[in-house]
Order: structure tokens, then sequence, then C-alpha cells
């Protein structure tokens, strides 16, 4: 599957929000309860084409709403409620449903039972299959795709800090199978370390920063990078400046560029690719701070 690069950055109007009285956490002004909700409610706005707006939609009792909710909450199950849908065991459908005009906008409002799904994959998931399978019914303007996502922010048991954290770390580990370990890639100093490094951290811009990648403007590149037998694994830090991506996506991308374009120099075993989010400040910092004495340990070796 190849992901669709022009139009999967203007993706549906998308405003996360959060499921309990309007935020992540159940709030009270005597006291902040630290269980997160498990539901995740995003605000999805389509462009109907093939249907003139009229007042009657903007009456819940009428034919014509009734109708066109109908169909459009028809389409909204077929994305994500399929039975081979990774979204089928969390969707759990429309929480309500307004219209206006141009030619008509559907506002949906999309209900998932889980906190760990991101607008990115609710607006690809979206888009992919309207291209991939168009309605009979409803025709998509797929270039009026808006999504903005609103921002979460950190929250300890002592109160709320209002400074939204900006980077997204993880851990990407892949299996080399066309090189061999040896001692010297232990070593950031050496010959073999430096040309195994650049290697990897060439085909990882190649997956998340070319010019048509949707990761391009957000990928900050490789913070550290540790290799191990096997024939050789690669463990690498990335950076990522926004937290509006996660593990699912940032290992997706990786595997679909792989299939779809076979490195020359570098033969990925697709069957061993680990990620796993860190977080953000403490896990770069703790990251960079080993590195720092892996090298300082060889020099003084």
């Amino acid at each position: 599957m190849v992901l669709p690069s022009t139009n999967l950055l203007r993706i549906t109007q998308c405003i996360l929000i959060f499921a309990i009285s309007g935020s992540l956490w159940s709030v009270t002004p005597a006291s902040m309860s630290t269980t997160p909700t498990k539901k995740i409610e995003y605000q999805l706005g389509i462009k109907i084409t093939n249907r003139v707006f009229n007042d009657s939609l903007l009456n819940p009792n009428s034919e014509d709403y009734k109708k066109l909710y109908g169909e459009v909450s028809q389409l909204l199950a077929n994305v994500y409620k399929c039975p081979t849908c990774g979204t089928a065991s969390i969707y759990e459908g429309i929480a309500t449903m307004t219209f206006r005009k141009g030619s008509v906008i559907a506002n949906t409002i999309l209900v998932f039972n889980t906190n760990a799904i991101n607008g990115f994959v609710v607006k690809w998931k979206f888009l992919t299959h309207i291209e991939a399978n168009p309605s009979a019914s409803l025709q998509i303007d797929t270039n009026y795709i808006e999504c903005s996502l609103s921002v979460p922010f950190s929250v300890t048991p002592a109160g709320m800090r209002t400074t939204p954290t900006t980077k997204t770390v993880f851990q990407l580990g892949m299996k080399i199978t066309n090189r061999v370990f040896n001692d010297s890639l232990l070593n950031p100093n050496s010959e073999d370390y430096k040309k195994m490094y650049d290697d990897v951290s060439q085909l990882l811009a190649n997956v998340y920063k070319c010019p048509a990648c949707g990761t391009a403007s957000i990928y900050e590149g490789v913070a550290t990078m540790t290799f191990r037998k096997g024939s050789v694994i690669a463990n690498t830090i990335l950076v990522f400046n926004t937290n509006a991506i996660n593990g699912f996506v940032v290992k997706w991308e990786f595997l679909t560029h792989i299939e779809a374009n076979p490195s020359a120099s570098l033969q990925i075993d697709t069957n061993y690719i680990e990620c796993k989010v860190l977080s953000a400040e403490q896990d770069l910092t703790k990251m960079s701070n080993k590195q720092s004495q892996v090298t300082a340990s060889v020099d003084t070796v």
C-alpha cells in the first residue's frame, strides 16, 4: 500500500476534543483525578459536492437531514467499522452531525473507545478509503479535507502545566541482513560505524524527510544510533517536532517505504521492525548522555 502524498496533509477538519467534560482528565474545582478516559472524539468535516444545501438540513427532524445523516453515517462506518479495518473494534460511531453550505459541509463528531489513536491515523484512513472506494451516493471533495488537532497539555498530580510538549521521540529498531556485525560497530569513531551510521541515516531520511512525505516538516533526524549482533540490529532514536504522531505511523511509514523502495545498500528484514515511543525530553537526554558515555569510554581504550 502506498501512502497518498499530496492529499494526505489536507485531511479532514479534525479537532481532538476530550471525552470527559471536555478534558482528557476528570477535573473538579476541589481536586483532580489522574485517571485518563479511554474515549477520544474527533470532529471530522467533509465536503459533499453532489448535494445542494437547503435549510431543512438544519433540522434534525426533517427528511432531508435524516437521509443525508444516514448516508454520511454509512460512509464513516465503511471507513472505520469494516471487518478488516484496524479501527473496527474501537470505532463507536457518530456523536453529533451538523450541515452547512458549501456545497454541503458535514461536520461530524466521531467517537473512538481508545486513547491510543491520533488525528493522523483518523484522517489518513478516511482519505485512503475515499480514494480507493468512491462512494456510490456521496461525492467527496478530497481537496477539502481539513484538520486542526488541539494540543494536549502535560498534567501531573500536583497541578496542571500549560506548556505543551512539542517533540516526540521514538526508538526504532531494524534488522539489516546484508551486513555482518563486528566489534568496530560499537565504536562511534570507527570507519565501520560511521559508514553504517550514514547508510541508516540516509535510509531514514528517505522515509521521513522526502519532499512528498507527510512527515517531512516534522522529522528532525537521528538523535542516537547503536548496533548489535543479529545480523546487524540498528537501534535508532528518532525525533519528531510534534506530539501528533504515534508509533503506528512511524513504523507503518518505514515499512511501506521499504516494501515500495528497497534500499540499494541495506537489506531490511521487514519481519523485524520494532518501534516504541519514549518520553521526549527525559529519554532524549538520557540516550544522548549514554551515547556520549560510549564514545568517551571507547576513546580511553
